[in-house]
């Protein structure tokens, strides 16, 4: 056997390793989110996907709702005992019952599904970045990741569904499958609506290589999955403008998606996002492979200002990843300052435990009810809220902006030069 071979057959048996590693890794992971999510069974957003379902899926017209309906008709066809859920629903009570944890569970399935496809969807992206190790590493950082896991299986956030469409997307798009990535994209939309706010990157990402027929498409489907989200959130009740200034789990708030005078912060994130477009469109050396970079920066200058609850952090999370996976130079040290001071933020202005949970795990032990209550006292503490909270706040922005900042600097040579 020549030395070549003899290398390639070590390099081979060390990959295989590696990935029965990472596979067991990720079978751990997939476990720990489904005990999780079985037991986290008192947060608002699941209970509010609840009450839906159990008002009449068949006449809603939420995709959500849709999603999760047939798994609580499945619930309901099983052999347990279906107690009334009057008490749980309305977040006073503790779930009656071991069936209730079933049900917990059948809800949350397209949840745990569609974490499991953004792991796979991310190993995509970054295998084409970076080979087939850096794929397999992104997709273990992501299914490893606390924060996604508190926020999507716990909380019960539907954001993920989404998000794993726009990550559909763009994998097609670096693909050269403008047509299939185009519907992702729309569909995308038609969910959640947030994915529109990338339209001015991608706008000038595909002005910028020539490609109008592409551009095209990817507006059509926008347009359409705007108009389906309108259409269904009317027939809902709501109003759009309503859906873009209250908060719901099915909605997208927009307090900084357009200047508006409810906004907190008028025009930061706004203002951000157009200075970065701007830097898009006179200073990037763009190319058909930087697509996942364009879109990374742009949303860390719209997200550093944005007024946004614990799960919206999960439209930055699946870029973060592929960024540390390729290991630039401070990648590592920007993706913990990101979510730890986001996790921190979150635990003191965001309600994390309430009288009957923590995390929202039911309080069945002294420890619960003592570590519940301790977290009540930091979301209620005035000099964590008036002192604490701004400044891990502005410690997100920062990170953000600079790190959008030094993306930009990367992909400019002028820039560059400009900086020395």
């Amino acid at each position: 056997m020549t030395d070549t071979k003899q290398v390639e057959l070590v390099k081979s048996r060390s990959l295989f390793a590696e990935d029965r590693t990472l596979i067991v890794l990720w079978g751990v992971a997939i476990a720990v989110k489904i005990a999780l999510a079985t037991v986290s069974a008192i947060s608002y957003d699941f209970l509010f996907l609840l009450k839906e379902l159990i008002a009449g899926w068949m006449k809603s017209p939420v995709p959500y709702v849709l999603i999760s309906g047939p798994f609580y008709q499945f619930w309901l066809a099983l052999p347990l005992n279906h107690p009334s859920l009057t008490g749980w629903v309305s977040g006073t009570q503790f779930p009656p019952g071991p069936s209730a944890y079933v049900l917990v569970l059948m809800v949350k399935l397209p949840i745990l599904v569609a974490d499991v496809f953004c792991a796979v969807l991310l190993k995509g992206i970054a295998t084409m970045y970076g080979g087939r190790r850096n794929g397999s590493l992104a997709a273990t950082v992501w299914l490893l990741n606390p924060y996604v896991l508190l926020t999507a299986e716990m909380n019960g956030s539907i954001e993920l569904i989404s998000i794993a469409l726009t990550l559909a997307s763009i994998l097609f798009l670096m693909k050269r499958r403008v047509g299939v990535g185009s519907f992702a994209f729309g569909a995308g939309i038609a969910l959640k609506l947030f994915p529109i706010v990338l339209i001015p990157a991608m706008f000038i990402y595909y002005y910028r290589l020539k490609k109008v027929r592409d551009l095209l498409k990817i507006a059509v489907a926008a347009l359409s999955g705007f108009l389906v989200y309108v259409a269904w959130t009317s027939a809902m009740g709501m109003e759009f403008s309503a859906t873009l200034l209250f908060y719901t789990p099915f909605t997208t708030m927009a307090s900084e998606l357009i200047l508006t005078p409810y906004a907190s912060k008028i025009g930061l994130a706004t203002i951000s996002a157009l200075a970065f477009s701007f830097l898009l469109g006179t200073f990037w050396v763009v190319k058909d492979e930087n697509l996942i970079e364009v879109i990374f920066a742009y949303l860390l200058a719209y997200m550093a200002f944005y007024d946004w609850f614990p799960q919206y952090l999960l439209w930055l999370i699946p870029f973060m990843t592929v960024d540390l996976i390729v290991s630039r130079r401070w990648t590592k040290l920007y993706y913990v300052l990101l979510l730890t001071s986001a996790f921190f933020f979150s635990l003191i202005m965001f309600e994390f435990a309430s009288n009957i949970s923590v995390f929202f795990i039911p309080t069945f032990t002294k420890e619960l009810e003592t570590f519940s209550a301790l977290l009540r006292q930091v979301h209620s503490d005035i000099v964590m809220i008036l002192v604490v909270s701004p400044i891990l706040r502005s410690i997100f922005a920062g990170v953000a902006i600079f790190y959008s900042a030094e993306i930009c600097v990367r992909n400019s040579p002028r820039l560059k030069a400009l900086l020395g």
